[in-house]
């Protein structure tokens, strides 16, 4: 990931890949063609809590990401462009608890 936005106390932030670097942020992640969304993170806006594996599917443009815990599904939309990927998730009234762009990395 190199820059997303959140909301946060009503408040959008612009966190940018500057910011990301010089305070050590991130988060990887990585969809395997089985099936498996793997995630490594160390940014505020938490997902997920003390999982690493989880499962992913496609529902037109967006992707469901699910714990192996039961009930627990995160929903992003999602865009490819060129060699970018944009995550977004939006709450119920539309605020956005996170919008992020990440960079295919290579192999």
């Amino acid at each position: 990931m190199y820059e997303y936005y959140c909301e946060q106390d009503n408040e959008l932030l612009h966190i940018k890949e500057d910011q990301l670097l010089r305070k050590k942020l991130f988060w990887e992640i990585e969809f395997e063609s089985d099936g498996i969304f793997r995630q490594r993170s160390n940014i505020p806006v938490k997902f997920f809590e003390n999982e690493k594996d989880y499962r992913w599917s496609l529902s037109g443009n967006f992707i469901n990401i699910c714990s192996l815990v039961p009930d627990h599904k995160e929903v992003f939309q999602f865009a490819l462009v060129k060699d970018q990927m944009r995550l977004l998730q939006k709450t119920r009234s539309g605020s956005i608890v996170f919008f992020g762009f990440f960079k295919k990395q290579p192999f």
